[in-house]
């Protein structure tokens, strides 16, 4: 699934920032997609999928199917920084915006469950 998924991620790259349009389509592909695998992202993909999960967790028009999507993204950016398969500091630097990111993706996930 991760090998799909980094193409879509290349593609989606080209889209003039953040939309209020599900990402589904635009980045994983098809909604609810799974990111459990064993392979990393390269440190410009975690940089990105950062950049526009933030995004996401900041917007009020975020969907949650795609809040969901970036959860599991930025937790696996987020081992792989840990696991110091990826060490770029604009990644991994600031421990606290990831968590941050990451707990209000988790709010807006819950919240509409």
């Amino acid at each position: 699934m991760m090998k799909t998924l980094i193409p879509l991620l290349l593609l989606a790259r080209e889209s003039s920032g953040f939309s209020t349009t599900s990402m589904n389509s635009k980045v994983f592909g098809r909604p609810a997609l799974a990111l459990h695998s064993t392979k990393s992202f390269s440190e410009e993909d975690a940089s990105y999928i950062m950049s526009q999960a933030s995004a996401c967790a900041h917007s009020d028009t975020c969907s949650i199917d795609d809040a969901n999507n970036y959860l599991e993204a930025v937790v696996s950016v987020q081992g792989d920084c840990t696991a110091n398969v990826l060490v770029d500091d604009a990644v991994c630097g600031d421990a606290d915006n990831i968590s941050e990111i990451v707990a209000l993706l988790r709010a807006k996930v819950e919240a509409s469950e």
